[in-house]
């Protein structure tokens, strides 16, 4: 008998941010030697907070290959929202039970979207051959915070902490890039760090691969 072991989203094991259909690849398992699945089926569902879920996607889908699943770019997405996503399969015995729910984050899905824009401090006496590190702080208030997530990039290596936690375990980000051409950014769920009141974002800004 078959059955799911896990659905990998844009190839990631963990739960990522996308600007595009997501494309899914559904790793299976057998106890009894069944052989390939014969047919999935994919639902793909919002997880709005305090809603309940509202699938957008269902298919079934035959084959035996389901390791490149592209949705539709037709399936309306809604920017800044959490998605949930099943899978079940058939063998010759019949369908499997439904696989635990994965997730992935939409972020921004059009340009129009983006609200913010770049802040800077002013350039340091770069004589000394010296450049220092910028700490760019906010005070924040969140009375009842459902959500929250941190979309962010620099000019330079950054590093996010709030309330005194860091964000995220990456470093060096955003990496390397064409500057002139595009800026790569990263998304955060940064809800666990949330506490209800004030709150401290604190961003610490050095030159990386940009001016370094």
């Amino acid at each position: 008998m078959l059955s799911v072991e896990r659905i990998y989203i844009d190839m990631s094991p963990g739960t990522p941010a996308i600007e595009h259909a997501p494309v899914f690849s559904v790793a299976c398992r057998s106890i009894t030697n069944a052989g390939a699945p014969k047919k999935c089926r994919l639902q793909v569902f919002c997880t709005a907070p305090r809603r309940q879920e509202t699938a957008v996607w269902d298919a079934e889908l035959h084959g035996a290959d389901f390791t490149f699943i592209r949705m539709p770019d037709s399936v309306p997405l809604r920017p800044h929202a959490r998605y949930g996503v099943r899978a079940m399969v058939w063998d010759a015995q019949g369908p499997s039970e439904w696989s635990k729910p994965y997730f992935f984050d939409t972020a921004f899905l059009a340009p129009a979207v983006w609200e913010a824009c770049f802040i800077s401090a002013d350039d340091p006496d770069e004589r000394t051959g010296e450049t220092p590190c910028f700490l760019f702080s906010r005070v924040f208030r969140a009375d009842a915070a459902v959500a929250a997530r941190l979309y962010i990039t620099a000019k330079g290596a950054y590093l996010p902490r709030i309330n005194g936690e860091r964000v995220s375990s990456d470093v060096l980000t955003p990496g390397y890039m064409s500057y002139a051409d595009h800026m790569a950014y990263q998304c955060y769920d940064v809800l666990p760090l949330i506490r209800r009141g004030q709150n401290l974002l604190e961003v610490l800004v050095g030159d990386g691969w940009y001016k370094g």
